[in-house]
């Protein structure tokens, strides 16, 4: 069966590696139950090369095992196996099914408690913050995805009141860190870890950039930004299911995707994706000023004010005029906050900027 992972770590001198994929538990109604757990891997496994940190295609074998590992990219877009996990089957629950598809989680190693017998060094060792494998790779909001589990349903090992808790620097032995997978509990009830399956950075690099990729094309890049940004989804009847959006943010990533259309393309994409808005090119931006709007963030505080600029040269009566001297007092005075990811809003110009631009407005009107 073709399922969807993520590389949690690979060692190409051991040739050997570890991959997560799906829900590691499911919470019922006493206690969790563990689910999908890892499963190690070895070079006659994979279909192309592998590293820490990446989406992976595979097989799923009966034994549970993975076989035909391949990376999953923008260059390797499996647009029909990726259709498949966004929409319902007759299977699966409504409610949930696209976040069963689309969120892969997996036990976090770096605050288990150790058995004193098992700590017989009694070394202090650095934070498994620090490790590798978990450095930048996931948001505090994915580790809260699972914080309303149970984690004291089930354990390996048998514990008492002389166990220690420590910080540890987890294996570099592959066997040995998988090895750690359900063996120990944990110091709080944040046990879980999670990754956005649908995240965009996890899909495409540079080195994607420099091959054939998906994307590249309009219709490819709007298929993206349905699948990416809006987070499109079907019921079993192939009809849409109303997606709420929690904010305007995107990935940085999607300037990467932008960057290399031509002009008349950029003008069909932002006429029918305006979130995109902040990763458009600046160069674009200058030259089209008039398909930006101030619904969505610009690229930068100065295509903010040419922005302005271009509605001000553009004010050719009483509406107009009151329109836009309503919107500077609004750009002045807003107390709102804008998230990161949601490009520069027009009150980031500063009440200096705004002044002079609604001096600008009244010079015209008096004209």
């Amino acid at each position: 069966m073709k399922k969807i992972g993520f590389i949690y770590k690979y060692n190409p001198s051991e040739g050997m590696g570890i991959l997560v994929f799906g829900a590691w538990k499911v919470k019922g109604s006493w206690f969790s139950t563990r689910k999908n757990t890892p499963i190690l891997f070895s070079d006659n496994d994979l279909l192309s090369e592998v590293s820490t940190g990446q989406l992976v295609y595979f097989d799923l074998n009966d034994d549970k095992t993975a076989t035909n590992i391949e990376r999953a990219s923008l260059s390797n877009f499996k647009v029909d196996y990726i259709n498949s996990l966004i929409t319902c089957k007759s299977n699966e629950s409504e409610f949930s099914f696209y976040s069963d598809n689309t969120y892969i989680s997996f036990e976090r190693l770096d605050n288990v408690i150790i058995p004193n017998e098992d700590n017989q060094k009694k070394v202090e060792t650095t934070s498994g913050d620090n490790d590798p494998i978990f450095s930048g790779l996931f948001d505090d909001d994915d580790f809260d995805l699972f914080d309303d589990y149970d984690t004291t349903d089930s354990s390996d090992v048998e514990y008492d009141s002389s166990i220690t808790k420590i910080n540890i620097n987890l294996p570099e032995s592959i066997k040995e860190l998988f090895n750690c997978f359900g063996k120990y509990k944990h110091e709080d009830r944040k046990d879980s870890a999670s990754v956005n399956v649908f995240d965009l950075s996890l899909w495409i690099d540079s080195e994607v950039l420099s091959t054939e990729y998906y994307g590249k094309k309009v219709d490819e890049l709007l298929f993206l930004y349905g699948l990416f940004v809006l987070k499109k989804r079907y019921n079993n009847k192939g009809h849409e299911i109303p997606a709420k959006r929690d904010n305007d943010h995107i990935s940085p990533t999607w300037s990467l995707l932008l960057s290399t259309f031509r002009e008349e393309d950029l003008k069909k994409v932002i006429h029918e994706a305006p979130i995109l808005q902040p990763a458009l090119p600046i160069d674009f931006c200058k030259n089209n000023t008039e398909v930006l709007t101030d619904d969505y963030g610009m690229p930068n505080v100065d295509i903010c004010e040419l922005y302005c600029l271009y509605k001000i040269s553009n004010a050719d009566n009483i509406s107009d005029y009151k329109d836009l001297k309503h919107k500077f007092h609004v750009y002045r005075t807003c107390t709102a906050t804008h998230l990161e990811g949601e490009g520069t809003h027009m009150c980031k110009m500063g009440e200096t900027r705004i002044r002079n631009l609604e001096k600008r407005l009244e010079e015209r009107y008096e004209l």
